[in-house]
């Protein structure tokens, strides 16, 4: 992202989207050829995913301390 922004001269705003896009694609497309070679442990992805789901519901109704 400082590349991005010192050398490009990307606003800032602009260089934390890009940076986003691009860790996404990589994300996903690292997901998808590990899922493809069944490098995968289903049962335990599952678990965490239902716990990021779970999280993501419970916690914006927790009292911020």
């Amino acid at each position: 992202m400082l590349g991005l922004v010192g050398s490009a001269g990307m606003p800032i705003l602009n260089a934390v989207g890009t940076s986003l896009i691009a860790v996404t694609a990589f994300g996903l497309t690292t997901a998808m050829n590990h899922a493809y070679s069944d490098l995968v442990n289903w049962p335990l992805a599952l678990v965490f995913i239902a716990g990021g789901l779970v999280g993501g519901w419970v916690a914006p109704t927790l009292p911020a301390t």
